[in-house]
């Protein structure tokens, strides 16, 4: 009996196997056709849906900062957004089917998040998609999508709390999973026989190879810039400040300097500005103002710039672009690089500001017409146009209020400082009050999300980029908090702090 029913399993297995594999052979004989990609693709999704649905939710976490595209999809969109529809679907169908389960509820960020949805929908129907990938004259779908993603995202991430013995894995996931953006420059080392690999890559990353140009002389790591960035915010959330300037443990503080210092390469002057800001803010968060570690912080800061200082015309020109607004002699070049940068933006918010007025109660939607874009880079090219007429056709005005309230008028500005307001509140309410094991992810968290909105609205933004970010940091805290902490009980707050458990009053953070 048991030979017949391994017989007659090996029969149901082959006459399974042997067809499909026929039919992808087929399939792949062709690969060039969207077809053949599409049914290939859909092939191993079937194969997937087990793992998805057991492990959609982690899957979700890890793809978050996740630096790759889903190429074969119209429209090459990125692997958090395709994840965050997959997961939000699977959550809502298992709500449906057990009654028991609920979503993690916070209407100070959810209500924001719906309104700007419901703007951005509403803009997208006046105003047009712009989806090129189905053959449209016009452009700007891919943001729509970021945009709306994000929103997805926040959603899916908030479906169901984050087991308590895994939370510190997958926060670091997390952050790690943006190590994925040295992609392209470590493919520019392999040599030209690697770069069909970047059609996975967001065109953000896939162009920024680091090769000079008449127009761009400097040799320029893009990618190893986001890396270290991702890199360092992971070490900040596992070990605080404290724990990064514990002399027993050296090792961190020099990893995250040599990281740090790699980051550089990219020649963004952004990433000192941003952990510029991060430290001051996490230092006020952890209490560390007037401590020892904030002596060593400085004498930290003291020793690195009496070293750097005397040699700064001897660094990487990328290296001397990202230091240049300090006070130290770089490259004649690199300092007309990095001014002219500086009078291009201003000029292009000059012109950009009169339109303003025109968008205010319907906002200009991300769409933008593609013949325009290409007349603008020849007229460029031939000195006919202003050097940011592309920038401004498709809203790029390296800032972060511009980005709002052109595309989606103020109402969807509006919307967005809400956002900020409640994810705010809801992350200090996890400082103060969260559970201890989790103190010093959700400081770290709450001081990210504070610089990031700082940054955005005073320094440089784009919005459906950055949108994703803070979306997926204030997600992310909600999910590993299980929503919003509130204040313990009276009768429970006088032996919780004799006993020294943190989040009664405003913690102090504890050694790594």
């Amino acid at each position: 009996m048991n030979n017949q029913a391994a017989l007659l399993r090996g029969l149901i297995i082959g006459g399974v196997c042997l067809p499909l594999a026929l039919f992808l052979g087929y399939q792949l004989a062709t690969p060039e056709q969207f077809s053949s990609l599409f049914w290939v693709g859909v092939t191993f999704f079937a194969f997937l849906i087990p793992i998805l649905l057991r492990w959609h939710h982690p899957l979700l976490i890890i793809a978050w900062n996740l630096q790759f595209l889903v190429f074969f999809l119209p429209g090459h969109p990125q692997v958090f957004i395709v994840i965050a529809a997959l997961s939000l679907t699977i959550s809502v169908a298992s709500r449906m089917l057990r009654k028991d389960k609920t979503f993690i509820s916070c209407p100070a960020v959810a209500y924001p998040l719906l309104a700007l949805a419901v703007v951005t929908l509403a803009t997208l129907y006046v105003r047009g998609v712009g989806a090129k990938a189905f053959g449209m004259s016009a452009w700007g779908a891919g943001r729509y999508a970021g945009v709306l993603g994000a929103i997805i995202g926040y959603f899916a991430l908030t479906a169901q709390p984050i087991p308590p013995n895994r939370a510190k894995w997958l926060a670091a996931l997390f952050f790690l999973s943006g190590l994925t953006a040295a992609w392209p420059d470590l493919l520019n080392f392999a040599g030209p026989g690697f770069q069909e690999l970047l059609a996975v890559l967001p065109s953000s990353l896939g162009t920024a190879i680091a090769t000079p140009s008449p127009l761009d002389p400097l040799e320029r790591f893009v990618g190893f810039s986001i890396m270290a960035t991702f890199f360092c915010y992971c070490m900040l959330m596992q070990f605080g400040i404290r724990g990064l300037l514990d002399w027993h443990r050296l090792w961190r503080l020099l990893s995250f300097a040599a990281v740090f210092a790699v980051g550089l390469l990219g020649g963004f002057r952004s990433q000192l500005g941003i952990f510029f800001i991060l430290f001051l803010v996490q230092l006020g968060f952890e209490r560390l103002y007037g401590t020892v570690v904030f002596s060593a912080l400085l004498a930290v800061v003291v020793l690195t710039t009496l070293v750097v200082v005397p040699f700064s015309e001897d660094l990487p020109m990328s290296v001397q672009r990202a230091i240049s607004f300090l006070p130290v002699k770089i490259s004649p070049i690199v300092q007309q690089d990095a001014t002219g940068t500086l009078d291009w933006r201003f000029s292009m918010w000059q012109r950009a500001l009169p339109d303003v007025p025109h968008y205010l109660l319907l906002g200009k939607g991300f769409a933008f017409d593609s013949t325009d874009l290409i007349l603008a880079g020849y007229g460029m090219q031939h000195g006919l146009a202003d050097s940011f007429e592309d920038a401004m056709i498709t809203d790029d005005y390296h800032q972060g209020i511009l980005p709002v309230i052109i595309p989606l008028g103020v109402w969807g500005f509006a919307v967005f400082l809400a956002f900020c307001w409640g994810g705010f509140r809801a992350l200090y309410a996890n400082y103060c009050h969260g559970d201890p094991e989790l103190l010093r992810i959700n400081t770290f968290l709450l001081s990210l999300f504070v610089t990031q909105v700082l940054w955005y609205l005073f320094v440089y933004g784009e919005f459906y980029l950055d949108l994703m970010s803070m979306v997926g940091v204030v997600g992310l805290n909600l999910a590993l908090n299980n929503g919003v902490k509130k204040p313990a009980p009276a009768h429970r707050a006088a032996a919780v702090q004799q006993a020294g458990e943190p989040g009664v009053k405003l913690p102090a953070m504890q050694p790594a």
